[in-house]
């Protein structure tokens, strides 16, 4: 995946956005879980209540996966907004949760991704600035 064209500094920068959007989709992914162990349990692994839980937990998680890559891939606008997504990349393997194809070396790997794109981010900057 290449990295999103750069956003002209006077919009919000869409870092902030993604950041946002990813909490909300891991929040989304977390209900769908535990609605599947619910009906798992309340209506048998194999139900069709299971099935249809299972099935919104698999939408849920490609969601959640989606963002992930859109977070990797999209140039933050504003110096600001790389630390943030830095930070917040940190913040959830603090947690204990994990990227899509983290252990990927090269181009496949999110971690990859990610810091193409912030390396992208901080040169467009630069130019902008001037320097």
């Amino acid at each position: 995946m290449a990295p999103s064209l750069a956003v002209p500094a006077f919009l919000p920068d869409p870092a902030i956005a993604l950041i946002a959007d990813k909490r909300a989709a891991d929040i989304a992914h977390g209900e769908a879980i535990d609605a599947q162990d619910e009906a798992d349990g309340k209506y048998g692994f194999r139900s069709d209540e299971a099935s249809e839980a299972d099935d919104r937990c698999l939408a849920a998680c490609h969601a959640v996966n989606a963002i992930d890559w859109k977070l990797a891939t999209t140039l933050p606008t504003t110096l600001a907004g790389v630390a943030a997504v830095l930070r917040f990349a940190n913040e959830i393997e603090d947690g204990g949760m994990e990227w899509p194809n983290t252990d990927a070396i090269g181009r496949e790997g999110w971690h990859y991704q990610l810091r193409a794109t912030m390396a992208a981010a901080v040169e467009t900057i630069i130019r902008q600035m001037g320097f």
